[in-house]
């Protein structure tokens, strides 16, 4: 019988990125996004309004720090990746600003601003690519943080 190295190599590869996950987790973020600090190595499941027993409709999100703690990196799936996308948040220093860029499975992607309040933040975007027809978004929610 031929030994393969291969299942060994792959056990030893998923443990060390199961590390490194989590130690990046407490690894520090620039100090305009530690309000995020909590989300940071998480995964988050939401369930629709419209979700029934019958038809589920779940989102499941990844919250990970990114580019040496100057961004975090947010991954979506709904419905074990039937649309998804994958969020970018960072500081822009000549806007005095988060800037986000959000990129879809459905062919757009939205760039704007979102500023922090005391128990919200206030988003605002423009959706481009294959949707840029559709009209300028300000979009609000209320989040803790």
């Amino acid at each position: 019988m031929k030994w393969h190295p291969t299942p060994l190599i792959l056990m030893t590869m998923f443990a060390t990125v199961n590390i490194a996950v989590a130690d990046d987790a407490k690894k520090e973020l620039s100090d305009h996004l530690k309000p995020f600090a909590p989300y940071i190595g998480k995964t988050w499941k939401g369930e629709f309004v419209g979700s029934t027993p019958e038809k589920p409709i779940y989102d499941i999100s990844r919250w990970e720090r990114a580019l040496n703690g100057n961004a975090i990196r947010i991954i979506h799936s709904v419905n074990n990746g039937q649309y998804g996308g994958e969020s970018i948040v960072m500081w822009d220093a000549k806007k005095r600003s988060l800037v986000f860029w959000y990129f879809t499975t459905d062919g757009f992607y939205t760039q704007g601003t979102m500023m922090i309040g005391r128990n919200f933040i206030t988003f605002t975007s423009s959706i481009m690519g294959r949707m840029a027809e559709l009209p300028y978004e300000d979009i609000r929610m209320k989040l803790s943080v």
